[in-house]
Formats: C-alpha cells, structure tokens, sequence
C-alpha cells in the first residue's frame, strides 16, 4: 500500500519571529513591609474567592465587591469583612 502523497511525513514546526517565542517577564521587587492596614485595590477574583469563605462563616450577603471596598477603606474604618479580608491576603504573602 503506498502512502499518500499529500499527507506529510513529519511535522514542520511553525517559524518563530521576533523573541523566538520567548517572552521576558518584568519582574519588580516585592514590597517587604506592605501595610495591610492602609487601603488598596483588590482583583475581583481575590475578592470574590474571599467573600465566598465569609458567606459560609456567616455572612450570606457578602459579594466581591463588599471585599473590594472594605479594603479601599482605612484600617479603622473597615468592617469585620475588610479586616478579615486583610489579615487572609496577609496570610497568603499577597502583594499589590
């Protein structure tokens, strides 16, 4: 049986242009001492991963964006749900 003569005996890869495919990432030095009291910005997944563990401790009305701006609030101004949402993104070494 003969082989096919369109079907083609090996793979070619694609050429690469540019980087040759390799991408650099932009790495910045972690802050060390990142104040969790101060306000700062959340992503929406983090908040919502956050305020899905307050739902089950308790507080079913808790949404991400609750989370988010809890902690856009000062320290002495945030609720339980800021001050919790802070001391677990303390826990978790997370970063701005």
């Amino acid at each position: 049986m003969e082989a096919n003569a369109t079907t083609p005996s090996r793979l070619e890869s694609a050429p690469q242009g540019g980087a040759r495919g390799r991408h650099e990432k932009v790495r910045r030095a972690p802050e060390q001492d990142f104040d969790y009291g101060r306000p700062f910005l959340l992503d929406m997944g983090r908040a919502a991963v956050i305020a899905e563990v307050l739902r089950e401790l308790g507080h079913p009305r808790c949404t991400a964006d609750m989370v988010a701006a809890e902690l856009a609030r000062p320290q002495r101004e945030r609720s339980f749900i800021g001050h919790f949402a802070a001391e677990q993104l303390a826990r978790a070494r997370w970063q701005p």
